[in-house]
Order: C-alpha cells, then structure tokens, then sequence
C-alpha cells in the first residue's frame, strides 16, 4: 500500500499490489494498482505512459496515454488516450473524466442525478494550455490597465516641462518597458488562444460509448460544443456531427 501523505517517483513504471491513498505517484512509465486508488480528494497520480487500476476515487489522475479502471468514481481523470471503465460495474460516477480520444462504460452518471462531466475530442494537455493561457491574458491586460494612467500622468508633467527626480524618471522608464512586456504578451497569447481555439473547434473521430445506461444530469462535451442529459438513455454512443453532439445507437 502506499498511505497518505507519501511521494512516490520513478522514471520508468510504478506497480502498487495493494492500495494507494492520499499520496502522489509520478511515472515516466505506466501506473499500475492492482486494488485501487481512494484519494481522498488528496491523491494524486500522473503517468507519461497508461494508467491501470481496481478503481480510481476521490483523486486526481492524469495519463499521456490510456486509463483503465473498473469504477472513476468523483475524481478529475484526464488522459491523452482512451479512458475506459472495464469490468463487471464498468462504471463512471460524479467529477470530470476527459480523453483526448474516448470514454466508455457500462453506466455514465446515476439515477440521483450526480454532476457528472464526460469530455473527448481535446487533449487534455492542448486544453490545459489554453486555460493557461487565458489566465495570464486577464493577468495581462490587468497589469496594463493599472500601468496606464500612472504612465500617462507623468508622460504629461514631462510635456507641460515639469521636472521630475531621477527616482520619478528612472520609475518611469521601468514602468514603459513593463508595460510595453505585457502589452506584446497579450498580442502572443492572443494569437496562440485563437490558433488553439481553431484546432478545438475542428470535427473529430472522438466519441463515448455508452453500454448500459447514462443518467440526466452529465454534461458531455465534444471538442467544442456541449450537452446536458436531460433524460436518461441506454446502449448509445455519442458523437460530433454538423457542429452538434449528437446521440447513435452503438
């Protein structure tokens, strides 16, 4: 078992016999726990390879290639690959599960209407990125916003000829150039938000697959556009057609 409050980091793959708790494994490799992970909204587990595991509770997860599981059970899983709840309860209940190519299950949700977030089409590190991204855009233009009425006011006591200290002029000049930084960050985010916004947006072969029944109350997104379940369906598949999430029989 590997307890609460312990790290465990390797370059290559990490096996776990027993459980894993609220404690963080990091792997160059695959993750594999053969009794399960409960988090306790503290675990964290982060692969470059795939993730395997009893089932996944209360944790963080994040894979660069594919996660196999028997429940995801209120946890945040992203992964570049498949996700896929296996087994006999196959299930995946509460939280945001996203793949970068497919989700499948027995059962999505659950009949007390759990939020439940199912998301595909994205990789999860191109949407991380973009998130990123925009944050420092309102941190940007914040910054620039504050910046310039203190730049315009001593701009103008140098043009009416008003003497300033050295302290004053030396102020001045650094705040320009922090200024004249933030302003050519906002054009660079901008630029790259808008050029990964376009990749988002473009149709995509990513679908979730439901073999049982998905309940009302999971919001699935597909690339760029997003539903609710407003009534519970069964034995169906989700896709991206005509710029609408669309539902197919399996």
């Amino acid at each position: 078992n590997v307890r609460t409050g312990f790290s465990v980091k390797a370059e290559g793959n990490i096996e776990v016999a027993g459980v894993v708790e609220g404690a963080i494994l990091e792997a160059g490799g695959d993750i594999i726990i053969a009794r399960g992970v409960n988090g306790m909204g503290r675990g964290k587990l982060s692969a470059q390879g795939n993730i395997i595991s009893k089932f996944i509770e209360n944790a963080h997860v994040s894979s660069g290639g594919y996660i196999q599981a028997e429940a995801i059970l209120h946890s945040k899983v992203a992964a570049k690959g498949d996700i896929e709840a296996i087994g006999r309860k196959a299930n995946i209940t509460g939280g945001s599960v996203c793949s970068g190519t497919m989700i499948s299950a027995k059962t999505i949700g659950s009949p007390m209407g759990t939020d439940t977030f199912i998301e595909v089409g994205i990789d999860p590190a191109l949407k991380a990125r973009y998130n990123q991204l925009q944050m420092e855009l309102i941190e940007a233009k914040k910054n620039v916003n504050n910046m310039q009425p203190i730049l315009t006011s001593l701009t103008k006591k140098l043009s009416a000829g008003d003497r300033l200290t050295p302290e004053q002029l030396k102020y001045l000049q650094q705040l320009a150039q922090s200024c004249k930084a933030f302003q050519q960050q906002i054009v660079s985010n901008e630029q790259e938000i808008d050029s990964l916004a376009e990749l988002m947006s473009n149709d995509t072969v990513a679908q979730i697959k439901v073999f049982h029944e998905i309940y009302q109350g999971t919001k699935i997104t597909i690339s760029d556009v997003s539903m609710y379940v407003k009534q519970g369906c069964s034995h169906c598949r989700f896709i991206k057609s005509q710029g609408d999430v669309k539902m197919v029989n399996l």
